[in-house]
C-alpha cells in the first residue's frame, strides 16, 4: 500500500511499502536569500536497506513553462538516519512557479524508480527573510513640530542587516498620497536608519504614511496623524459587573472615569445608540457608576452567544470636554463552554465509541465538578448521558454501539442550551477509530541556552518516535528515538538561539499502521540580546516631581547598541481602536508574534493531497532628546528666570515623547544614564531597543515606568486654539496632595498685554482667585477671557498656599486664529391695507455659507407710514413667526413699535410676518446680523510677503507689500491697518521698521505683546502697491514651529480686509 500524507505546518511525504517507510517534512514556501531545508527519515521501516533519492529544485515560466531554474541534489539516506538537504536560494531568484521534485528507489524494492512526487512551493516574488520595524517619537504630529522615526533592518535571525546587502528607502507620503520626502539606498548602523523630518507649520492635516522600501517593494511602514490635537486626559472604562448571560434579559455595567492622573472625573455618561436599546440614555457619573440595561427583545444568539455593541460618550461637567468610545460586550447562552477533542468523531459500528470533552468557564478557567448533559443522534435513535467533571474540567464520554448502529450528531446541553456540537463519520475498521493519541507536554520552564525537558504520551505502547524542530518557518532540527514499546518517554532539547524567541517541536509515530502526532509550542519571552532598564533611586508613591532628574540602570550585552524612548502614557489612547500600523512603537510582542506558525490542528494530514500547505510568518504590524526645554540662545537671560520675590521657574516642557538617545553597553554591561524629566505631570513609560552583531535584537520586556507629580499642581484643560476677541471660560484644576484643606491663590498672569481679563479694568496685567482645597483632592479653577493678539498666546497661571512656600507654575501655548466680525443685513418692506383680509410677507434670512454655526439676532421694526393719508388702527396686529416660534404686537399710528429676537436657530433660514389690519399704511424694516471670520471674506487687499535671509542666523528680514483691490474706478482704503504676529521666540522693534515705498507714508508704528506683534497705520491705500520691511530677531529657540498672520484691515469698514498664514521659519 503506498500512502501520502502532507502537513499544514510543513510538508510530509510518507510512503509506505510492507515493512518500508521514508517520511520527508520541509517546509511549502520559498524564500529569497535564505536556505530552504528539508528532512529525509529512512527510520519507519523494518528494513535496513539506503534510500537513494534524486531531490530537483525548479522554476517554471508563469507564461511557457520552460524552465527558469533548475537545481538537482543526491540524496544517500541511510537506515535509521535523518537526512538534512539544503539548496542555497539566492537573492535574485527569477519569478515563475516553484516546485520540489523527489525521485528515487524505495528501500527493500528492486525497481530502479519508484518514488516520485512534485510539491508545488509558493514563492512571494519580493518576500524574503528581511524584517524591518518602524519606530516613531510619537503618533501624532502638531504642525510645525518634529517627528523623528528610526527604521530596524534585520535579518531572519533578527541580527542587523548591512547597508551593502540591503537597499533601503524610506519614503513619507502626505494625505493626498504625494511623497513629501525621500531618503534613497539609506547607511545602516547597526542595521538602522534614524532621521527625522520637521513638519511645516502649515501643514496638509490627515494621515501620513512613512514607507521602508526596497527595489519599490513596501518592507514595512507606519501610519502618523498631522492635526491640532488635544492630549486625552479622560480614562473611560467600561465592565459588566458579572457574567453577562441571555437569561438576564439585561446587562450590569460598571463606568469609571479618572483624568490621566488617576483621579475621578464627574460628568454625564451618553449611549448614543446599541442593538439593546430604542433611544439613547444619559447617566451622572461620579467616578464610578453602576448602569442598568435591560434588553428590549430577546438576544439572537449565535453560537452560543451574541454581542452587544454600544456608542457612548463622556461629557466632563467642568471643561465640557468629550470622549467618545464605542465596545462591544459578549453575552452568553451558558457561563460554561466545553471544547470536543476534535469536531469530527469517527466511530464504527460493534465498536466502543468514546472522546474526551473540556469543560471550561468562559475566562477558560477549568470548570470543576459540573453535570452537562451528552446527546448522540441517528436516524431511528436518541442516546443521552449526563456526565461530570473532573478537577481539571476533563470528561470522558463513552458508549456502546453495534453493527446496526448509526450516529449522525453529538452535542452536549447545560440545561435546556446547547454549548457544543460536533458530527461523526463512520470508519471501516475499528483500527481506524480515533481512540488513539500522543500527546507532547513540557515538564520544564523555557529558558534561553538550557536544557528543556519533554514528556511524550501515547495511548499505545511506541516502538518509535521522531521529532521535529520548526522554527522561523524552517526545519532546524530533527532527530528520533526508540521507546522500547512504553507509552510514555521523555527527552530534552538544547534551547538554543536558534529556536528563539518561538519553535514548534512537532513529535510524529505510528499506531496500528497509522501515523498520529502531536506539537508543542517553544516560547521564550527574551531574544538572545536581554535588555533591562530600570529606575535606581526609590521613587514613592507620590512619584518624581516634573523637571527633577532621575538615574536610569541600563542593563544588556556589552557593546550592544541601545536606542531608547520615552513616552507620554496618554499617547497610548491615540492608538485605541486602530491596527497596529498606527502604533508608534516597537512592542517586544510586536516582534514575538511574529514568529507564531499558526495552523489548523485537523488539517495537519488533510486527506486532499491538493491542500495548501506551508508555514507563514505572521508579520504583525505594528537618541537625541525632543526639544522641550527650551534652547535659549546668546540674546540675554532665560525668559523667566526667577527672581527675587517671584514663584518658582514656569513648567514650561509638555513634550509628549523624550529621551530618544543612542548608547552603547560598555564591557561592565551596564549603563547609568541620568536625565531630566518633563515637565508634565503625567505617567511616564521608559523602553528600549538593543541590537548585537552576534545576538541580535533585544527588546525591553517591561517599560520602565512612573509618575511625575507635584505636591500642588495644576492641570490645563486649554483648548489647541481660540479666536481673537472672543469671550472664553479657560479651564483648569488644581491637585492637592497634601493632607490638610488650604485655601490657594490661583493667579492668570497677563505681562505683555495679550489678553484682557473680562469684568476687570483692562490695564490689570493679571487676575487671582481664591479657591478651597480639600485634602488629597482637587478643585476647579477658570478665567473669562479675551485674546488681543493673533498666532501664538502665552498662558501663566501659579497656584500656591501657604503665602506661596508651596506653589505651582506653568505656561503654555496656544494658538489664536482670526476674529469673527459682525456681518449686518436688512430688507425693509411696505403694507397697504384696505380690506380685513391679513398681508403675509416670506423673508429670507441670507448669510454666506461659511458663517459661523451660530445663532442669528434679529430685530423687526414697524414704522407708520406719515405721509398716507389713512389712519393705523388701534385693532392693527403684526406676528412674527418662525420654526414654530410665534410673536405679536399691536400697533397704532403714534409708536413706533419693534420685536427684538436675540437668538435664532442658525438652521432657520426664512421668517414670516404677517399683517392683520383693516385700513392702514406702514413700512416694516428687519434687520439681522450673523458673524463671519475674517478669513471667510473675499479679500480686498493683495498681500505679498518674502522672507529674506541675513548676515546673522539669529535675525530674519520680512519684506511686505499690499494694495487695495477696488471694486469701482478710484475707490481706496481710509485708515488702513496693516498688522504681522509673528511666533513666540522672536521679537521686532520699531526702528527696525524700513519704508520702502514713499506714495503712501506711514502714519504710526505699534510694538506689542513683547515684539510679536506690529501694527502700522496708513491713512490712505490704493491700488498702488504699497511696501515696507521689518527686522526680527531670535531670542531663543521653540519646540514647535508655528506660522505667522499677517491681515491687512481698513479700520472702518471691518470687512474689506485680507489675512494671510505664513511660513515664517
Amino acid at each position: 500500500m503506498k500512502l501520502v500524507k502532507k502537513l499544514s505546518v510543513c510538508l510530509f511525504l510518507m510512503h509506505m511499502n510492507i515493512g518500508a517507510t521514508i517520511l520527508i517534512v520541509g517546509p511549502s514556501v520559498i524564500k529569497l536569500n535564505r536556505n530552504y531545508t528539508f528532512v529525509v527519515s529512512n527510520i519507519l521501516g523494518d528494513t535496513n536497506d539506503d534510500c537513494l533519492l534524486n531531490v530537483r529544485l525548479e522554476g517554471l515560466d508563469n507564461k511557457d513553462h520552460s524552465t527558469v531554474f533548475n537545481f538537482t541534489q543526491p540524496v544517500h539516506v541511510k537506515p535509521d538516519t535523518n537526512e538534512m538537504v539544503t539548496f542555497n536560494i539566492a537573492n535574485n531568484l527569477p519569478n515563475g512557479r516553484y516546485r520540489i521534485v523527489i525521485e528515487g528507489k524505495q528501500p527493500s524494492t528492486s525497481s530502479t524508480v519508484n518514488i516520485y512526487e512534485e510539491i508545488s512551493l509558493y514563492h512571494p516574488r519580493f518576500l524574503d527573510d528581511t524584517r524591518v520595524f518602524v519606530q516613531l517619537n510619537k503618533p501624532v504630529i502638531t504642525p510645525g513640530e518634529v517627528l523623528k522615526f528610526r527604521v530596524f533592518v534585520l535579518d531572519a535571525d533578527l541580527k542587523p542587516a548591512s547597508s551593502h546587502a540591503k537597499s533601503v528607502s524610506v519614503e513619507i507620503y502626505d494625505p493626498n498620497r504625494q511623497l513629501i520626502r525621500q531618503w534613497c539606498n539609506v547607511s545602516l548602523h547597526k542595521g538602522i536608519f534614524e532621521n527625522q523630518i520637521a513638519l511645516p507649520p502649515i501643514s496638509v492635516l490627515g494621515a501620513y504614511r512613512l514607507k521602508a522600501m526596497e527595489n519599490d517593494h513596501i518592507l514595512n511602514g507606519k501610519v502618523f496623524e498631522v492635526r491640532n490635537y488635544d492630549i486625552h486626559s479622560i480614562d473611560l472604562n467600561i465592565y459588566p459587573m458579572a457574567l453577562p448571560l441571555g437569561e438576564h434579559q439585561a446587562l450590569n455595567l460598571t463606568v469609571e472615569v479618572n483624568n490621566y492622573v488617576g483621579k475621578p472625573l464627574r460628568g454625564n455618561l451618553t449611549i448614543i445608540s446599541s442593538n439593546i436599546i430604542d433611544k439613547s440614555q444619559t447617566w451622572y457619573v461620579n467616578g464610578i457608576q453602576q448602569i442598568y440595561l435591560p434588553f428590549r427583545g430577546k438576544l439572537r444568539m449565535l453560537y452560543d452567544r451574541s454581542a452587544v455593541s454600544l456608542k457612548l460618550t463622556f461629557t466632563d461637567q467642568f471643561t465640557n470636554r468629550t470622549v467618545a468610545k464605542e465596545l462591544f460586550v459578549a453575552v452568553y447562552d451558558s457561563k460554561h463552554k466545553v471544547t470536543i477533542n476534535k469536531r469530527i468523531l469517527s466511530y464504527h459500528p460493534g465498536s466502543p465509541f468514546t472522546t474526551r470533552l473540556k469543560v471550561t468557564y468562559q475566562n477558560d478557567e477549568p470548570a470543576e465538578n459540573v453535570t452537562l448533559q451528552v446527546v448522540t443522534k441517528g436516524p431511528d435513535d436518541v442516546y443521552r448521558q449526563n456526565c461530570t467533571s473532573n478537577r481539571n474540567g476533563d470528561i470522558t464520554f463513552s458508549m456502546q454501539t453495534n453493527k446496526s448502529t448509526v450516529i449522525d450528531s453529538f452535542q452536549v446541553f447545560d440545561g435546556n442550551i446547547s454549548i457544543a456540537r460536533g458530527w461523526f463519520k463512520k470508519v471501516d475498521g475499528a483500527d481506524l477509530l480515533e481512540d488513539k493519541f500522543i500527546k507532547v507536554e513540557l515538564l520544564t520552564r523555557v529558558k534561553f541556552n538550557r536544557m528543556i525537558k519533554l514528556l511524550v504520551t501515547c495511548s499505545h505502547n511506541m516502538t518509535i518516535l521522531l521529532y521535529y524542530v520548526i522554527s522561523k518557518e524552517n526545519v532546524v532540527g530533527a532527530g528520533f528515538f526508540r521507546p522500547n514499546q512504553t507509552n510514555r518517554y521523555s527527552f530534552q532539547l538544547l534551547m538554543s538561539e536558534q529556536l528563539i524567541p518561538r519553535s514548534k517541536i512537532i513529535i510524529v509515530t505510528i499506531v496500528s499502521k497509522s501515523l498520529i502526532f502531536d506539537d508543542v509550542d517553544l516560547s521564550i519571552d527574551e531574544f538572545g540580546n536581554p535588555l533591562e532598564i530600570k529606575i535606581e533611586e526609590n521613587i514613592g508613591e507620590d512619584g518624581v516631581d516634573p523637571g527633577d532628574e532621575i538615574e536610569l540602570g541600563i542593563r544588556g550585552r556589552p557593546g550592544a547598541f541601545v536606542a531608547l524612548a520615552a513616552y507620554d502614557q496618554r499617547l497610548m489612547q491615540q492608538n485605541q481602536d486602530v491596527s497596529q500600523i498606527f502604533f508608534h512603537d516597537i512592542s517586544f510582542a510586536n516582534v514575538w508574534n511574529m514568529f507564531a506558525t499558526p495552523y489548523d490542528r485537523n488539517m495537519i494530514f488533510p486527506h486532499s493531497s491538493k491542500a495548501k500547505l506551508g508555514i507563514f510568518a505572521v508579520v504583525a504590524n505594528d537618541t537625541n532628546r525632543i526639544p522641550g526645554l527650551f534652547e535659549y540662545g546668546s540674546r540675554g537671560i532665560l525668559p523667566d528666570a526667577p527672581r527675587l520675590g517671584m514663584p518658582g521657574p514656569y513648567r514650561t516642557d509638555f513634550c509628549e515623547s523624550w529621551l530618544w538617545q543612542n548608547l552603547t553597553i560598555p564591557s561592565s554591561g551596564r549603563f547609568e544614564l541620568i536625565t531630566a524629566v518633563p515637565h508634565s505631570a503625567t505617567s511616564w513609560y521608559i523602553t528600549g531597543i538593543s541590537i548585537d552583531p552576534k545576538y541580535g535584537l533585544g527588546i525591553v520586556k517591561k517599560a520602565a515606568t512612573f509618575s511625575t507629580v507635584r505636591i500642588l499642581f495644576i492641570l490645563d484643560h486649554l483648548p489647541p486654539s481660540i479666536k481673537r476677541g472672543e469671550t472664553i471660560l479657560l479651564h483648569f484644576t488644581l491637585f492637592s496632595n497634601l493632607t490638610d484643606e488650604f485655601e490657594a491663590t490661583v493667579t492668570m498672569s497677563n505681562p505683555k498685554g495679550e489678553i484682557n481679563f473680562i469684568d476687570r479694568p483692562a490695564a490689570d496685567k493679571s487676575e487671582s482667585k481664591i479657591v478651597a482645597v480639600p485634602p488629597s483632592s482637587d478643585t476647579p479653577v477658570s478665567f473669562l477671557v479675551q485674546a488681543m493678539k493673533l498666532g501664538e498666546l502665552e498662558i501663566r497661571l501659579n497656584a500656591s498656599v501657604m503665602q506661596g512656600i508651596i506653589s505651582d507654575s506653568f505656561k503654555k501655548i496656544i494658538m489664536v486664529h482670526p476674529e469673527d466680525i459682525v456681518v449686518l443685513r436688512s430688507k425693509q418692506m411696505h403694507f397697504d391695507r384696505d380690506t380685513p383680509s391679513d398681508q403675509s410677507f416670506d423673508i429670507p434670512l441670507f448669510t454666506k455659507k461659511k458663517a459661523k454655526n451660530t445663532s442669528i439676532q434679529l430685530d423687526l421694526t414697524v414704522y407708520p407710514d406719515r405721509q398716507s393719508l389713512k389712519v393705523l388702527q388701534n385693532t392693527c396686529n403684526l406676528s412674527l413667526h418662525y420654526d414654530g416660534f410665534d410673536k405679536s404686537i399691536q400697533i397704532n399710528s403714534n409708536i413706533k413699535q419693534n420685536i427684538t429676537i436675540k437668538s435664532i436657530p442658525n438652521y432657520v433660514r426664512h421668517v414670516s410676518v404677517i399683517v392683520a389690519c383693516s385700513s392702514a399704511q406702514g413700512v416694516i424694516k428687519i434687520n439681522w446680523q450673523y458673524r463671519l471670520n475674517l478669513i471667510h471674506f473675499e479679500p480686498r487687499f493683495n498681500l505679498q510677503i518674502t522672507k529674506l535671509g541675513t548676515s546673522s542666523k539669529w535675525m530674519k528680514q520680512l519684506n511686505i507689500c499690499c494694495n487695495f483691490v477696488p471694486r469701482k474706478t478710484n475707490n481706496y482704503s481710509n485708515s488702513t491697518l496693516v498688522e504681522v504676529s509673528i511666533p513666540i521666540g522672536y521679537a521686532m522693534d520699531s526702528h527696525n521698521v524700513v519704508e520702502e515705498t514713499t506714495i503712501n507714508p506711514i502714519s504710526r508704528i505699534e510694538i506689542l505683546h513683547g515684539g510679536t506683534t506690529l501694527q502700522i497705520s496708513y491713512n490712505h491705500i490704493g491700488d498702488e502697491m504699497t511696501c515696507f520691511s521689518v527686522f526680527v530677531y531670535r531670542r531663543y529657540n521653540m519646540p514647535i514651529k508655528r506660522p505667522l498672520y499677517i491681515k491687512v484691515q481698513d479700520i472702518f469698514r471691518p470687512e474689506l480686509n485680507a489675512v494671510q498664514v505664513f511660513n515664517f521659519h
